[in-house]
């Protein structure tokens, strides 16, 4: 699993402190996940710089046949633009 990399944009980490994860407040959180993805759980960041002081992820997996934790599909030809 991949988290945010250093900078300054939305949900990239300066010099975190601590990581937490919870099952509580899955269902506030469930309206940013993308279309088809269940949370199983939320990773809580903190950092000690930067414009955001805690991040959150929501790990889970996709509940659509086809689809991939990446949001593309198994099908190579379906992801092209």
């Amino acid at each position: 699993m991949v988290l945010g990399g250093p900078g300054q944009a939305r949900g990239d980490l300066a010099l975190p402190a601590r990581v937490a994860l919870s099952t509580d407040g899955i269902a506030y959180f469930a309206k940013d996940a993308a279309p088809g993805f269940h949370i199983e759980y939320l990773i809580f960041v903190t950092n000690q710089l930067g414009p955001s002081k805690v991040n959150v992820y929501g790990f889970g997996k996709y509940e659509k046949p086809g689809m991939t934790n990446d949001g593309m599909t198994n099908d190579p030809g379906q992801n092209d633009e």
